[in-house]
């Protein structure tokens, strides 16, 4: 009873009583599942989450789906795919669907790729099959497509070519995600890690995603391996098919990573370099 009237006299203690979660991250090597709960962590201190992948893999789309899940079944997600924005409408009608072989078969069909890079692959429709299963759990998620319409060449040119065309409009969208989105949402992006790109080494850095959004102190995460396979066509004259990485670091265990986190990032921006044992080539639907 002296308990009871404590907690009604000073509410804070009930808050007290129960442990905040840690979002310390230690650089270095460590089990998956450490990594990942400090993740989730910070991220409910973050509205934004840009995770920057290599196309065409299993596990970069697999650890954004864990992020996703790990947060508090009342935070409302939004996730945007580095897809273009005329495919909005196959995008909602394949999210409410079942997300059967049919139903891929239908979102894959008629969709002119001129380069196979990774993005429409199996382990991103399993992402989106992700969110659907957490809409049935009666979460409020939602899925839009950030890559803008280009135009003609001459306004490309005129824009600064293809890649600030498109970091121009992927931030755009998000920005207003950010703008739209319920209190307290997490506005998550998937796109290529060229278009997260931080540090002074990298070329033009000011135009990618990260910077542009700095504002938003967003959480980056760029997973990475010196192991594996990824889907893609990695030249002009050359057919979309498994891509071997050639890394000559030693393979980290199965269920390790490798976290460093960069310092040489824009004001207010947290950025976790992820290193995973192997990458695993995931093809197109």
């Amino acid at each position: 009873m002296n308990m009871l009237m404590a907690f009604m006299l000073f509410p804070g203690l009930v808050r007290a009583a129960t442990p905040a979660c840690d979002a310390s991250i230690h650089d270095g090597e460590q089990p998956r599942t450490a990594a990942l709960k400090a993740l989730d962590c910070q991220l409910q201190s973050h509205r934004l989450l840009l995770l920057g992948e290599l196309h065409g893999t299993v596990e970069s789309p697999g650890l954004l789906a864990d992020l996703l899940r790990g947060q508090p079944a009342k935070r409302p997600v939004r996730l945007g795919l580095e897809w273009p924005v005329e495919l909005q409408s196959k995008v909602d009608a394949y999210f409410r669907s079942q997300g059967t072989a049919g139903d891929r078969a239908t979102f894959a069909a008629g969709r002119d790729w001129a380069y196979y890079d990774g993005r429409m692959s199996q382990a991103w429709l399993a992402l989106i099959d992700t969110l659907r299963d957490l809409r049935r759990q009666g979460r409020d998620v939602q899925v839009f497509t950030m890559e803008p319409t280009y135009g003609t060449p001459a306004d490309v040119a005129a824009a600064g070519g293809p890649v600030r065309v498109k970091e121009v409009g992927m931030a755009k969208a998000i920005r207003e995600q950010l703008k739209h989105s319920p209190p307290g949402a997490l506005v998550a992006a998937l796109m290529g890690n060229y278009h997260s790109r931080v540090g002074a080494e990298m070329p033009d850095r000011e135009s990618s995603v990260t910077y542009r959004l700095a504002a938003d102190r967003p959480l980056v995460v760029l997973p990475q391996s010196g192991h594996g396979t990824f889907w893609a066509m990695v030249g002009p004259a050359s057919r979309a098919s498994v891509q071997t990485i050639k890394g000559d670091e030693p393979r980290l265990p199965k269920e390790e990573v490798v976290v460093r986190t960069p310092l040489d990032v824009p004001a207010g921006t947290t950025v976790e370099e992820i290193t995973m044992p192997t990458f695993t080539a995931s093809p197109h639907p």
